[in-house]
């Protein structure tokens, strides 16, 4: 027996009471960085669709390869989302394997799409905009 007549846990000190609020804040810690990766996302997908606008108005000589990066941006954070949420329901399912794989995918993936927006800010510099002009 434990402290307060509680059951240890087998090798361990520690109540069980205080093992499950130790799990619980690990839980929630997990569902916050979630969320924290979901408003990022939406705020860099937001920011490379004005970024994809303001691409197509430009005549710039590096105009294809940007508006190029910045779909692959785009492309890569829908993908990076989607993932996100399977991995949130994998750690509902407590199948944490998968969670653990779908976490290093989706880092890789933030890390490529930082790489292509690094990129897309280094050839999308100041260009002149086309003017169609009707005639």
């Amino acid at each position: 027996m434990g402290v307060d007549g509680e059951e240890a846990v087998a090798g361990s000190d520690q109540p069980l009471k205080l093992r499950d609020e130790k799990v619980e804040h690990l839980e929630k810690m997990a569902q916050y960085k979630t969320y924290a990766k979901g408003l990022m996302d939406i705020a860099l997908l937001s920011a490379n669709a004005n970024q994809l606008r303001h691409a197509l108005e430009l005549c710039a000589p590096f105009r294809t390869l940007l508006i190029i990066l910045l779909s692959v941006s785009i492309v890569l954070q829908v993908v990076a989302s989607a993932i996100l949420l399977i991995e949130r329901m994998s750690c509902r399912k407590e199948d944490y394997q998968k969670c653990v794989k779908y976490n290093a995918t989706i880092g890789v993936l933030v890390i490529i799409i930082i790489v292509v927006n690094i990129l897309a800010t280094a050839f999308g510099g100041p260009g002149q905009e086309c003017v169609n002009q009707l005639l």
